[in-house]
């Protein structure tokens, strides 16, 4: 997503929505690695401060009103490239914080398949909106080697026996975590 289709490049800005998900602190980190400046958003300030860790340069709490002005505040003008896969809650934002010529990559709808998109942004502002999925087995291969180098750090929130799996639903749910939950086999019986 961040790399085959929004081809983000050093010193452009990329947003990366739901930083505080899997897939969001993965995104910010390979952001980093290929040069972007990155704007995480999240919406909590502990998501945030994570974030902020993890090397993002700036952070916004998108649920809060105005978000993406901020966005584009700090950006003097919008991101260059979008990382999202928040739905229909956020898209319009996303696409109002997303500068002229600027690329949206969406890889999901966590909160929604259902958006208003606001087409005068879109053909006005000549934006460029890709769909995304899963990349191919050699990327895997790619970043696992990232991974094992340390250049790429997984975020896991914490790590539970598969007995607890209602509660790792549960905190998902309330998304009180960062990152991923890992459930093991218990090393008892």
């Amino acid at each position: 997503m961040v790399v085959d289709k929004l081809n983000v490049r050093p010193g452009e800005w990329l947003l990366v929505m739901a930083a505080g998900s899997g897939v969001g602190s993965a995104a910010l980190q390979i952001g980093r690695f290929f040069g972007a400046r990155v704007i995480a958003a999240a919406g909590s300030e502990a998501k945030l401060e994570r974030a902020r860790a993890l090397g993002a340069d700036a952070t916004v709490n998108h649920r809060r009103d105005g978000w993406h002005r901020e966005v584009r505040r700090i950006t003097a003008g919008g991101a260059h490239a979008v990382a999202d896969y928040t739905g229909a809650d956020f898209w319009e934002g996303v696409i109002k914080a997303t500068r002229d010529g600027g690329r949206i990559a969406l890889v999901g709808a966590s909160s929604g398949y259902v958006a208003k998109t606001p087409l005068a942004h879109v053909f006005y502002r000549q934006l460029t909106i890709y769909g995304s999925t899963m990349g191919s087995k050699s990327r895997l291969f790619e970043v696992l080697r990232h991974v094992e180098a340390g250049r790429l750090v997984p975020a896991v929130d914490r790590v539970l026996d598969l007995a607890q799996a209602a509660e790792a639903h549960e905190l998902l749910e309330q998304r009180a975590v960062f990152g991923k939950i890992v459930l093991k086999v218990s090393d008892s019986g």
